[in-house]
């Protein structure tokens, strides 16, 4: 980790703090925490260059903020349907130059004209549902990962292979669309 990344954290944490005051986005307190859970992922998923990556649930920008500040050469779709959020997040894309940031206030299963080569989430919803919801950005190739607890041992039936990466408290789902099936009870 570098000291620009370092004085991103620190920057956004004073933003979060501000705005948070008056709109309340997040519970967090440990945001230098929270921002190094997020670019986690960089240590086991490629990022091609020019790759178009969603992230479900932004809230206050968590992983999707911090991995589009360290990968520039990549496309980052926010969707955040909350306005509050969405404005928070519009305000530090704009803050900090992120031209590969894409706001989208609008819940994912409303998007039709993107495709994504890779989704993200983090403590939005179960595995089955982020799937399903992003039924119209994906095809066979997407790749999920999803940011996951120790939960998400319940949440496996509903894909054929996976891998699991557990890093401190975490524990990262990763798999392919193709790889996810349908449960009928």
């Amino acid at each position: 980790m570098n000291n620009e990344f370092l004085a991103f954290i620190n920057s956004y944490e004073d933003e979060l703090k501000k705005y948070n005051k008056v709109h309340n986005i997040t519970r967090l307190k440990d945001i230098k925490a929270a921002a190094l859970d997020s670019i986690e992922i960089l240590n086991f998923v490629e990022f091609k260059s020019g790759i178009n990556i969603a992230d479900i649930g932004s809230g206050a920008g968590f992983p999707a903020i911090f991995l589009a500040f360290l990968k520039r050469d990549c496309n980052f779709y926010l969707y955040e349907p909350s306005y509050k959020k969405s404005a928070f997040l519009s305000l530090i894309k704009a803050k900090f130059n992120l031209d590969n940031v894409f706001i989208k206030p609008i819940k994912v299963e409303c998007e039709k004209d993107l495709k994504c080569d890779l989704i993200t989430s983090r403590a939005f919803a179960k595995t089955e549902l982020i799937v399903t919801l992003c039924n119209d950005i994906t095809n066979d190739n997407t790749k999920f990962i999803l940011y996951k607890g120790s939960f998400v041992k319940d949440e496996l039936d509903c894909l054929n292979e996976y891998k699991l990466h557990e890093r401190n408290n975490r524990i990262f789902l990763e798999f392919y669309k193709k790889d996810f099936k349908i449960i009928t009870n």
